[in-house]
């Protein structure tokens, strides 16, 4: 405590978790080795693992991950005034967010995270946890939230403003990690590599902000290229992180007593204007490299879209002012 009013909180968070669950799929296209001058088998000529199954999805607790976070809270409280402001700064590392990305029973369709272009949940390399350890996927380094209420005091009971509250929260907040994809291509004298990383062939050209139609482009194609067939990309997962976002929220309220109906009469007027500012944030850029629109980010951030009703409070829109009038009796 510093004061009366006053508040003040600093804490350190950090969790290692091990033998999480992953999923791997095994029994790809040229996973058994040929021997120099051998002939192929024709029974075989893909060399599977097992030529008579596909993919297999190997679960298993090979999973492994790093959390730290610096925390501080800021509150004051008075009579008629309540605010709160906090700030995270945190890293989350592992080698799979979701094991489940890409199948039916998916996380992702009630969560607000999604891997961008992530096909299915497996290791890049076959066997090989640890080609993958980077962000997460809901790896978010800065996080700043504020709340604010006040009521407005009477000194009168007939001045005009008296007794209305007024309330705010905000947040910024900074974005996403994405990994930028590249297709699947398969070598017969190479591994076979799922969710593809791409190759920088520029340092200094990576990022750009150019205005789009809707948006704005953030990646630059010329700097990416595909690794050759068979080898995995040099860019480690989840390495950009997207736009940050920030929001807005407003409220106006006042209750009046209507002793008329009772003595616990009582009629509430609010007012709430969601994003108030009509601020549209950005997207995580498209960042399959072969998309015709790479590098694209739009205006409007989703959580998930797939039409799911579960998802649509996810999802961000235009300022919305709700009116409510309440009457208690």
């Amino acid at each position: 405590p510093a004061g009366h009013s006053w508040v003040f909180e600093w804490n350190l968070v950090g969790s290692d978790g091990r033998k999480l669950i992953t999923t791997d799929l095994l029994n790809r296209e040229f996973s058994l080795p040929l021997a120099p001058g051998a002939p192929s088998d024709p029974a075989n000529p893909l060399r599977y693992l097992q030529p008579d199954l596909p993919y297999i999805a190997y679960r298993a607790n090979q999973g492994s991950s790093n959390h730290h976070a610096f925390t501080s809270v800021a509150r004051y409280r008075s009579g008629t005034l309540q605010a709160q402001i906090a700030y995270t700064f945190s890293r989350t590392i592992d080698n799979q967010s979701d094991p489940l990305t890409g199948e039916f029973f998916d996380l992702n369709n009630v969560l607000a995270v999604q891997a961008a272009n992530q096909v299915s949940a497996s290791f890049s390399r076959q066997f090989d946890s640890s080609a993958d350890r980077g962000n997460s996927d809901f790896d978010q380094r800065h996080n700043l939230v504020a709340w604010t209420t006040w009521t407005i005091p009477c000194e009168t009971r007939r001045q005009i403003f008296c007794g209305w509250q007024i309330a705010a929260l905000g947040a910024i907040r900074s974005g996403f990690p994405y990994t930028v994809r590249v297709p699947t291509a398969f070598a017969p004298d190479g591994e076979t590599i799922l969710n593809n990383r791409a190759l920088i062939t520029s340092t200094t050209e990576v990022f750009v902000s150019q205005d789009y139609q809707g948006g704005r482009i953030l990646l630059d194609r010329a700097a990416f290229t595909q690794p050759a067939p068979g080898t995995l990309g040099s860019t480690p997962r989840n390495a950009f992180h997207g736009p940050a976002f920030g929001s807005l929220d407003l409220s106006l309220s006042r209750t009046f007593p209507l002793r008329r109906i009772g003595d616990s009469g009582q009629m509430t007027i609010r007012a709430d204007a969601y994003n108030a500012l009509n601020h549209a944030n950005l997207n995580n850029p498209d960042s399959f490299l072969t998309d015709t629109g790479f590098g694209v980010a739009t205006f409007g951030r989703q959580g998930i879209d797939n039409g799911a009703y579960t998802a649509s409070p996810l999802n961000e829109r235009a300022r919305q002012i709700q009116i409510l009038l309440k009457v208690r009796f």
